[in-house]
């Protein structure tokens, strides 16, 4: 199970997922549950740390698709929504 922070605007819910088809879902019903239809994901992924004895780092991955979602579940730990006519 893993925690992952919604993001919307300035409105935060960490939620508990098990697998990333959940973490899809819950993407969709918060997004849906704050009023947009069409919306874009940013997703804040932990990358390997480089060298022994190094910290991992954060990097923002804009507009990720579902695939990636699925490849990368277990490094995403914050989701950002942007509703689509703000997206870069």
């Amino acid at each position: 199970m893993a925690s992952v922070v919604l993001k919307l605007g300035f409105e935060e819910e960490v939620v508990d997922v098990e697998n990333p088809e959940v973490l899809i879902q819950k993407i969709i019903e918060f997004a849906r549950g704050h009023g947009l239809s069409k919306f874009t994901v940013d997703a804040e992924v932990i990358s390997e740390a480089e060298e022994e004895g190094e910290e991992p780092t954060t990097e923002i991955e804009y507009d990720v698709s579902q695939e990636f979602i699925r490849e990368n579940f277990e490094k995403i730990k914050k989701v950002i929504i942007r509703p689509l006519n703000e997206a870069k």
